[in-house]
């Protein structure tokens, strides 16, 4: 089961969203707080995968996973304009993806909290603002493809070259490329819409 996540701090304890924008550091935290951040988290999460809702409006998002298997995960977007892009594992650093445990809630590209060390041993919240949207795409289908397999570079730069040579309309292209990444091994389940914020 996959769900969407529409990121921003609106749901966080208020101490944070009171003292952070969105290019300043995170305040520094207690060990309370930090409990109150990531209790915030899991219960935004929980929510997400059992409201059955396809799609969201939103500048950035999350996608929140709980496999039924363990599996590595692939994100592709379709937009309304433009071409089709891989999402996860980014194409800078294809090594971050990791195996997602089966039965375990997942966040990606990471958990939007989490924590972060500083200087002289104290700590951060940290707050990652996930997908962006980019400006003009009007709306994403969002692919997620799951594999029992860590996928090659080779495989990956197979998928990359799909996505470049993408041509059709948006809901075509999506079920094109659910139909070719399932023959090369991933599961792809619903496709969920992210319209982008205005």
């Amino acid at each position: 089961m996959n769900r969407l996540l529409g990121l921003d701090e609106g749901w966080l304890p208020a101490r944070m969203r009171d003292q952070r924008g969105p290019d300043e550091p995170a305040p520094p935290s207690d060990p309370e707080y930090l409990r109150a951040a990531l209790a915030a988290q899991e219960t935004r999460a929980r929510e997400a995968l059992t409201a059955q809702t396809p799609s969201v409006s939103a500048g950035r998002f999350a996608l929140v996973l709980r496999p039924e298997r363990d599996a590595w995960a692939l994100v592709v977007a379709v937009p309304r304009a433009g071409r089709p892009v891989r999402l996860f594992p980014p194409e800078r650093d294809p090594a971050s993806a990791a195996r997602l445990p089966a039965g375990e809630l997942a966040f990606l590209p990471r958990p939007f909290v989490g924590e972060q060390g500083i200087a002289d041993g104290a700590r951060r919240v940290d707050f990652d603002y996930g997908f962006l949207v980019p400006l003009g795409a009007g709306e994403l289908r969002v692919l997620i493809g799951l594999s029992a397999e860590s996928p090659s570079r080779k495989l990956l730069a197979e998928i990359d070259q799909r996505l470049a040579a993408s041509k059709g309309p948006p809901a075509e292209e999506a079920r094109s490329l659910s139909a070719w990444l399932a023959e090369r091994g991933f599961s792809v389940g619903e496709r969920l819409v992210v319209e982008e914020d205005q």
